[in-house]
């Protein structure tokens, strides 16, 4: 039975304070002005949560560990080669660790940032399916499980705008692909950082929500076994599905204080048994609430 830990918006971080003036402008600021305020309080012991996985999967021991995006919280790059660092061990405890961008990671319209993100975790992307490394990208974690990754990070300008975006090219290419994946494998996990349902089963507001996130879901409502995973709404849940919907697993966030935790699976061909896991004060433990499974 393949096991797999699917984690979120750790934002690791710098203190605002040590960077130089330079990379603090436009949307930056206001974002380095919020989180010496408040979101910084909220994941001061981000690098301790981290810890804290490593022992459970020391002890739980997933073949496969997914981070749907938002590593960081400014995307600098003194952060980007800090939270580097600090997954490292995580990287390390699995036959593979995948992840997509979330939108704190690639933060500001700037070409040069963006390249200097992939050029940082393109090795944490899963393999491509093309060689212009076009979106989407994909690999099997197992004989009975296959992982699509989705980017739906498109920088803005406005520290009010913090949308996602699916382009429709990349939904296209999916929609070729997704027949034969679909004849081969039982599960497909269809990871994005961005939310195209809240817990509700509504769409999330213009300015916070994943733009075309219907369209992501009218795909996939074709494939038996697809499910959605995804990160950026900080509280962890998961939305089973409606006759316009398919399953969601949102991760929540690993480190934010009151709201820790994550979902560990395990796969067999003929069912996903899903654990929503919660901090207990010093460690990790199963949420009894949160436990549930899909059949095939």
């Amino acid at each position: 039975m393949l096991r797999v830990i699917h984690f979120s918006d750790p934002h690791v971080t710098v203190s605002p304070r040590s960077l130089p003036l330079r990379m603090l402008r436009g949307k930056r600021l206001v974002g380095a002005l919020n989180q010496m305020v408040g979101r910084g309080r909220k994941h001061r012991a981000a690098e301790m949560k981290l810890e804290a996985l490593c022992a459970f999967q020391r002890t739980w021991r997933a073949d496969t560990l997914v981070c749907s995006g938002d590593w960081t919280v400014l995307g600098t790059a003194p952060e980007l080669e800090h939270a580097a660092q600090v997954l490292q061990p995580l990287r390390a405890s699995a036959e593979h660790f995948y992840s997509v961008f979330g939108n704190h990671d690639d933060y500001i319209v700037d070409a040069r940032e963006s390249a200097r993100v992939m050029a940082r975790f393109g090795a944490w992307l899963p393999p491509a399916w093309s060689a212009d490394h076009a979106w989407p990208r994909g690999c099997a974690l197992g004989p009975h499980a296959y992982l699509i990754a989705l980017n739906s990070v498109l920088p803005r300008r406005s520290p009010l705008d913090s949308s996602g975006y699916l382009d429709t090219e990349a939904l296209g290419r999916l929609a070729e692909r997704l027949p034969a994946l679909a004849e081969t494998y039982p599960w497909l996990l269809v990871m994005t950082h961005y939310a195209p349902l809240r817990s509700d089963g509504q769409p999330d507001s213009p300015r916070h929500g994943l733009h075309q996130g219907a369209a992501l879901d009218e795909l996939l409502q074709t494939v038996p076994g697809a499910l959605v995973l995804h990160g950026h709404l900080h509280r962890r849940f998961a939305w089973l599905g409606s006759p316009q919907t398919v399953p969601h697993f949102c991760a929540g966030s690993l480190s934010h204080a009151g709201r820790e935790g994550f979902w560990s699976y395990e796969i067999a061909a003929d069912r996903l048994r899903a654990q929503g896991m919660r901090w207990s004060g010093d460690k990790f433990i199963n949420d009894p609430q949160q436990s549930l499974e899909l059949r095939r």
